[in-house]
């Protein structure tokens, strides 16, 4: 099983079997994770200090640059571009949504972020434009 994961990725994490002896934090734990959500300021973190990989399971589900940005440009696990723009739903949401900068990609079609993860991840950041809010609000 792989350790080598950075601060803000997101991960899904199976525990099996796990018996809690007593709650410790030691400076050799493997893996921390801050779980902050739905509600603001509620979270709990978890410490595994030994990888069994019958018993753990612990799978990416996005880089820490996520979500994605309007400007970025991301490339998938099967090397191909896609850039992101700011699109007003039908309900009068703003969303971001995936473009492929070659037109045989997806069907030349935008998707979702959540879409292009589950079916061309995993993502990598290729560049990202670093603007303040006011910059980016009619993107």
């Amino acid at each position: 099983m792989t350790t080598d994961f950075r601060p803000g990725e997101l991960v899904d994490v199976v525990i099996r079997a796990a018996r809690v002896i007593e709650p410790r934090h030691t400076d050799d734990t493997a893996l921390t994770l801050a779980y902050a959500e739905p509600q603001p300021g509620i979270f709990a973190t978890l410490c595994i200090d030994h990888f069994d990989a019958k018993r753990v399971e612990i799978t990416r589900v996005a880089p820490a640059e996520w979500p994605p940005q309007p400007g970025d440009l991301w490339r998938s696990a099967f090397g191909r571009l896609w850039f992101v723009y700011s699109y007003v739903n039908g309900e009068g949401r703003r969303e971001q949504r995936f473009t492929p900068a070659d037109d045989r990609a997806y069907g030349g079609n935008p998707c979702t972020p959540e879409a292009l993860l589950s079916q061309e991840g995993p993502l990598t950041l290729v560049h990202r434009e670093h603007r303040d809010d006011a910059d980016g609000a009619d993107l």
